[in-house]
């Protein structure tokens, strides 16, 4: 299990590096890359996090791996991962790289639960309706949930907007059963 306060920590450093010296999307292409090797090979990636493997070698094969295709504060990066024996936190870290750069540049996420695969028109008027304040973008991922029976369930951050028809008929039960407790 990773804890995730020296992952933000890490990717928190490594954003403000590369903000400083106004290479975030380079860096960000480098990460977003190695995060999509290390996912397509996972056996690679546990390799990577194995402190019983030597760091040096470790170091090696990041090296090969990002050798014509990182940028060198990534490259930088992963060093410096290695010798703190944090080389296993790569991939959060990426992940939570890539939330930090979605932020600067004002995007937000949301995860959209619908009863049924939503055309362009419907997930047109969910980017409007629910579009947070001072975001200039909202990018929607969409699972389909038949039990919800028909609406959608969308949460971005922590905000939850339960516009399903389960919620409701909960809702309206919560109610009836409120009601009928108050006139005995």
């Amino acid at each position: 299990m990773i804890n995730h306060g020296p992952v933000r920590r890490y990717a928190r450093a490594l954003y403000a590096v590369a903000r400083d010296s106004n290479q975030v999307a380079q860096v960000a292409e480098s990460m977003a890359l190695l995060l999509q090797t290390l996912r397509a090979h996972p056996r690679l990636a546990r390799y990577l996090g194995d402190q019983r493997q030597p760091g040096d070698v470790r170091c090696a094969v990041i090296g090969e791996l990002l050798q014509a295709s990182a940028h060198a504060l990534v490259k930088r990066f992963c060093a410096l991962l290695v010798a703190k024996r944090r080389l296993g936190m790569l991939s959060a870290i990426a992940v939570e790289f890539a939330s930090l750069n979605d932020d600067g540049l004002g995007i937000a996420h949301a995860d959209v639960v619908a009863a049924h695969p939503l055309d362009d028109g419907m997930a047109a008027m969910i980017v409007a309706a629910v579009t947070p304040a001072g975001a200039r973008e909202l990018r929607l991922s969409v699972n389909v949930d038949a039990d919800l029976l028909a609406g959608a369930r969308i949460r971005i951050g922590d905000t939850v907007y339960d516009a399903s028809l389960a919620a409701r008929l909960r809702q309206a039960g919560r109610r009836l059963a409120s009601a009928g407790r108050g006139n005995l």
